[in-house]
């Protein structure tokens, strides 16, 4: 039975992290470690029988494979209750005297010079929200992926989706020079400061639903107080390699005091 299972669960997770690095041509943290796991999974069960043999022969080993297994299985528990925390809503931006000041939209490491199925979904909300509130400034936050030694910024890719979408370019402002979240919030109060637009004030940022907890916190770190979020939505073929990334960030952000 645990053979099967870890069989069915190695194929899954391989199967997918496969098909988004060498398909979809999509590379991060999650992909890469989902399809890792996947393949471990895989060598463990083929190998189950010889394997649990040379297990039982020591009671060193059968202590070493208790304490793996246990801490295999807090770990998948954890990483199934991350999945589960609630998209997180800010503030109630929809009420008349909190219509933000601005909307800050986050980047998402797109790989090229035009918008991912990611970025693109933040677009969509991003422009939705610029209508529901036209007196909005919108900051887009993204520099340039070094990762992919790419020539473009995500804030010029962004700029260019949405006035195709017909925003007024005269309301976008790109802030180019991020590289993580904490920069982009750094970024834009740089941006928004200049222009007479406080950290204090109401404002909103536009992210993919998984990353806004997160975000907020980063962003109180900043001096962010009147924050709203705006989730958008993660495409499902995508959205569990996401998850599985945002939990190690959001673990490293705890650990390293950011939030």
């Amino acid at each position: 039975m645990m053979r099967g299972l870890l069989s069915m669960v190695g194929v899954i997770l391989a199967g997918s992290g496969a098909w988004l690095l060498f398909v979809d041509g999509t590379f991060h943290f999650g992909v890469v470690l989902s399809l890792g796991l996947g393949v471990l999974l895989l060598l463990v069960a083929l190998a189950w029988s010889p394997l649990r043999r040379w297990v039982d022969a020591s009671a060193g080993r059968r202590w070493l494979w208790r304490t793996a297994c246990g801490a295999a299985t807090a770990w998948a528990l954890s990483v199934l209750a991350f999945f589960a925390l609630p998209v997180p809503h800010g503030q109630a931006a929809a009420a008349p005297t909190d219509t933000p000041k601005a909307l800050i939209v986050l980047g998402a490491g797109s790989a090229v010079c035009a918008p991912s199925p990611v970025l693109q979904s933040r677009l969509d909300t991003a422009a939705e929200a610029a209508r529901r509130w036209p007196s909005a400034l919108v900051v887009l936050s993204g520099g340039r992926n070094h990762f992919h030694n790419v020539a473009c910024t995500e804030a010029e890719v962004m700029q260019q989706a949405l006035v195709a979408q017909g925003l007024d370019a005269a309301r976008l402002v790109q802030e180019g020079q991020s590289a993580n979240t904490t920069e982009n919030f750094a970024y834009s109060a740089k941006l928004l400061g200049a222009r007479g637009i406080t950290p204090d004030q109401p404002l909103a940022v536009v992210t993919s639903e998984f990353h806004g907890a997160r975000a907020l916190r980063l962003a109180a770190h900043q001096g962010f107080t009147h924050l709203s979020f705006v989730a958008a939505p993660t495409p499902l073929r995508y959205r569990y390699h996401l998850w599985l990334r945002e939990y190690f960030a959001a673990a490293w952000s705890w650990v390293s005091g950011q939030g």
